[in-house]
This record gives C-alpha cells, structure tokens and sequence, in this order.
C-alpha cells in the first residue's frame, strides 16, 4: 500500500474550486480561482499531518473565497458561505485521501476449538 501511494504522490495535490459562483477572480494565484493543496509531504494516517493538511485546505478556501472586509457585512456574509461550501468539497476529496492513506486491517480467522 505504502508503495502505491509514493506513486500516487508524484502528482498528488488536488484542486480547491470556489464554491460560490460569484468568487474574486484575481487572487493570489493570478486570476484563478483554483488553488492547489499539495500532500505529498504528508503521512495523511497520522493525525498530526492530516492537521495540516486541514490546515492548508482552510488556507487555499480563503485564498479562493476572497478576502473578508468588514465594511461590507453582505458580501461578508456571501464569502463565509464560499468558504463553508468550498472547504466542505475540498473535505470530500481529503477523506478519499485519508481513507487510502490508512494501513490495511489484517483479516483474523477464529481458530477452531479442535473438538468435533
């Protein structure tokens, strides 16, 4: 398994899309709205890395969302609801992530009591 995912880590980031249809064009990456969130350097079984991970998807969410202002508690309100609904399908792809990130479960077999 740990050999599968060191191949699947030469291309492993994922894009975060903006989930509000109305998100800033021209953030930080030039005009995309996308941002990737590398993972390759992370051991997605252990908790402290997904930490980070979760940590970097929040990032890239704002990033894509824009920044919040508060003179402007409607368009406020419009941004907190992309970043909610990007987070929440970026969260989708990081449970995938996860998922196969975890060590296989040996399979047991009961041992039988050897009495017929």
């Amino acid at each position: 398994m740990k050999t599968m995912l060191a191949l699947a880590a030469l291309g492993s980031a994922f894009w975060v899309p903006p989930a509000y249809a109305g998100a800033p064009v021209g953030g930080p990456i030039g005009g995309d709205t996308r941002q990737a969130v590398a993972h390759a350097d992370l051991d997605l079984a252990n908790p402290r890395d997904r930490a980070i991970l979760d940590r970097r998807l929040r990032s890239a969410a704002e990033a894509v969302c824009g920044p919040m202002s508060s003179s402007d508690p409607k368009g406020g309100n419009e941004i907190r609801q992309c970043r909610a609904e990007t987070l929440a399908r970026a969260t989708a792809e990081r449970d995938r992530l996860v998922a196969a990130a975890q060590p296989a479960t040996p399979t047991r077999l009961a041992a039988g009591g050897g009495q017929d």
